[in-house]
């Protein structure tokens, strides 16, 4: 796989590249709207894999129109069910760390957030649940600092010939929908 598209329910979405290794390498993300066009998402910030250093990644993400460097970004592999990822904004002092927890099938068990982005505080906890076949199920999500929960089940999902979700609908316990996934991808032989 080369790259995925995921789409929010609105009109941005974001591509993701990948290295032939699947290492992520860029992300494009089509989140600015023009005035004259407001359906219309261009591309609005790009994030590049900048280098390597052991088992840390490390990238850069830039404004598409001046190339301003706006945040940073590191992704490591601290052991083999635990990923770090940290966050770090050009200007101001804002910084946030997620742990994520991995199975033994490298899926996301949890993942916790702290710290603080653009002003406001990045203290979040989700807890991922998967179904027999180790596809997605439901995630809770919950504030760690006044410890209110959120609840949202998957539902009609659909999957491409790989196992990937191509689509999906998450509803709170009110079978009200709180996102929609709809994603492609575009898969290349080996080199």
């Amino acid at each position: 796989m080369t790259h995925m598209a995921a789409y929010s329910k609105d009109t941005s979405y974001s591509i993701y590249h990948f290295s032939p290794k699947g290492d992520l390498s860029k992300i494009e993300f089509y989140n600015y709207f023009h005035e004259d066009k407001p359906d219309v998402a261009t591309i609005g910030n790009i994030t590049y894999f900048k280098k390597q250093q052991g088992n840390k990644r490390f990238y850069t993400k830039i404004q598409a129109d001046n190339k301003f460097e706006t945040e940073f970004y590191t992704l490591q592999k601290v052991n083999a069910t635990t990923l770090k990822y940290s966050l770090s904004t050009a200007m101001g002092k804002d910084t946030m760390t997620k742990i994520f927890t991995l199975n033994k099938h490298n899926r996301f068990t949890q993942s916790v957030s702290s710290g603080r982005m653009y002003r406001f505080a990045a203290t979040k906890k989700l807890d991922y649940f998967y179904d027999d076949q180790g596809r997605p199920e439901r995630i809770i999500v919950t504030d760690t600092e006044t410890k209110e929960s959120v609840e949202a089940t998957l539902k009609n999902v659909t999957y491409d010939p790989y196992g990937n979700m191509l689509q999906g609908t998450y509803t709170d316990p009110d079978n009200k929908v709180v996102y929609t996934i709809n994603r492609s991808y575009t898969y290349y032989p080996a080199p």
